[in-house]
């Protein structure tokens, strides 16, 4: 278990470095979060693409490892506030989410979420968000997080 483990987080830092350029001009995010929903704690990383406008799709990845541990992969898109503040960026956003027990067992919902970016730099920002899952055993939690636009 402990190297699929490894295997899931080499992915998730491969994946956070690829390079792109400038959510409201096209710009690509990465991030790392630490999440609690319920009664488990989530490690995961985070994409997002601007696709124009001030809209983003992107998602999480995040792992478990609370009894036999698992995996939640949930794609979304995100809709960007237009904000008159420079360092804050305030989102909501919505989509799937498949929850995947290491030894066996999934769930899926539906995630809602909403949150804030504060930009420490114009590369780094604390994230904090709220996050919702409906669904069968939906629950509510939060996530805090790093990102930084690639």
């Amino acid at each position: 278990m402990n190297r699929r483990i490894f295997f899931i987080f080499l992915i998730m830092i491969l994946g956070t470095s690829l390079s792109a350029e400038g959510i409201r001009r096209h710009e690509s995010r990465a991030g790392f979060q630490l999440t609690a929903i319920h009664h488990n704690t989530y490690l995961g990383g985070n994409f997002q693409r601007g696709i124009g406008g001030n809209l983003a799709i992107g998602g999480d990845v995040m792992v478990w490892l609370r009894g036999r541990g698992g995996m939640v992969i949930s794609p979304d898109i995100t809709y960007y506030f237009p904000m008159r503040v420079s360092r804050i960026d305030l989102f909501v956003g919505a989509g799937p989410s498949l929850s995947l027990g290491f030894s066996g067992g999934s769930a899926f919902r539906l995630k809602a979420q909403g949150g804030a970016n504060y930009w420490i730099t114009s590369r780094v920002a604390g994230t904090a968000k709220l996050i919702a899952e409906i669904g069968d055993n939906g629950d509510v939690g939060g996530s805090v997080g790093v990102t930084w636009r690639l």
